[in-house]
């Protein structure tokens, strides 16, 4: 097993001060997507009234039965009786009528784009056979991913006691989504909700109902997603992603204060989430140490058609700071000086643990780039066996 040591002090060379980040929100995390680094957080541990933000988990708890082949996107759900009941006139719906078809990819989106209530309960009622077994799924998913301070008492955002989520697990759990889910992620995209079930004059009469509330998509150049919400003993909420020169954050924030009407509400709180990720983007440096696409370093191949074989990192290792900040980073690198073959690509050979500041953050596995098959019985392979004892031979 080969080790290497490599220590860095980064700090900037430059006398511009980086703006503090800041927001008038109550709480707020923005995190680097690749990396889960904390990039700046504001009480954000701390469980909230998460509102319509609480569908992320009730879409999640979906995209996991479909993924394990419970579900099929294509089949329908049935508009029960039950499912529409207590809704309120105020609450926003996609206007499913008791006795109509639904396709769970049509629902998928509604709540995806829209928050629609009654979207989120046919999709519970028909995944679990009752809103009440569906809110035991979402509990056991969120235990599962860790999500310590998530509680969940319904699956179509009504504040009441219990359902709580701190801006941290929100953003781990969107990143969740981006990374499993990227062909469902792209829901979040679109701008409006178009499907066959409601008129064209009820999609016009009720356009607010049917539009993305999630302004950021409009406002801000690569922003891809995320889910508003409301309550009036937190304020508004916003879960926001973008990207900029291949680098993702996730930003939440929640308690933001805002007047005037729904449009202006929702511009103002997608504009507050776009000066957070663009001060981030702007004011914080990325310092990239291995890339995927370039080998760490060559080793030995016993048995092998070739003699050596690259090693990659599994993703790419970098930090991001503040252009002002300064930190110690420690890089422990280890990976085994020679191999067997045959080996296969994504092999695991090694491993980096990045250390700033004395506090290990993130690691990352160290994979062999390509597969190589081994040789066959015969003159060569002799030869080989030959020459691998001699150097053990001389070694001892």
């Amino acid at each position: 097993m080969r080790k290497l040591l490599i220590i860095l002090c980064l700090f900037s060379c430059f006398f511009v001060q980086a703006r503090p980040l800041k927001t008038p929100g109550k709480s707020g995390i923005v995190i680097d997507y690749e990396t889960g680094q904390i990039l700046f957080e504001k009480d954000a541990f701390t469980p909230i009234a998460p509102s319509n933000i609480s569908k992320l988990m009730t879409l999640y708890t979906a995209y996991t039965q479909i993924d394990k082949q419970k579900l099929d996107v294509n089949d329908s759900f049935f508009v029960s009786e039950k499912a529409l009941e207590g809704i309120d006139t105020g609450e926003v719906t996609v206007l499913l009528k008791v006795g109509q078809k639904i396709k769970i990819k049509d629902l998928l989106e509604a709540v995806a784009i829209t928050y629609a209530v009654d979207a989120c309960k046919v999709l519970a009622e028909g995944i679990a056979g009752s809103e009440e077994k569906f809110i035991e799924m979402m509990n056991s998913t969120a235990k599962e991913l860790g999500l310590s301070s998530s509680s969940f008492t319904n699956s179509y955002g009504k504040n009441e006691k219990g359902q709580a989520m701190s801006p941290y697990d929100i953003s781990a759990l969107f990143s969740k989504i981006i990374s499993q889910y990227p062909e469902y992620y792209k829901s979040f995209n679109k701008r409006f909700f178009d499907y066959d079930g409601a008129t064209h004059e009820e999609k016009t009469k009720y356009v607010y109902n049917f539009g993305n509330k999630n302004k950021i998509i409009w406002d801000m150049r690569g922003a891809d997603g995320g889910v508003v919400g409301f309550t009036k003993y937190v304020g508004y909420n916003i879960v926001a992603s973008a990207v900029k020169e291949n680098r993702r954050l996730i930003v939440v924030l929640s308690g933001l204060k805002a007047q005037g009407s729904l449009e202006e509400i929702n511009l103002a709180r997608a504009r507050e989430a776009k000066a957070v990720m663009n001060s981030v983007f702007e004011d914080y440096t990325i310092k990239t140490f291995f890339k995927t696409e370039k080998p760490i370093a060559k080793i030995d191949l016993m048995y092998g058609k070739n003699k050596f074989v690259a090693i990659y990192p599994e993703r790419d290792v970098y930090f991001m700071y503040p252009n002002n900040a300064k930190h110690n980073i420690v890089l422990n690198v280890s990976f085994f000086d020679r191999v067997t073959a045959p080996v296969k690509k994504g092999q695991i050979v090694g491993n980096i643990d990045m250390v700033v500041d004395g506090i290990k953050i993130d690691s990352y596995k160290v994979i062999i780039g390509e597969n190589v098959r081994s040789l066959y019985f015969g003159p060569a392979r002799f030869f080989e066996n030959l020459k691998q004892f001699l150097l053990l031979f001389i070694k001892r």
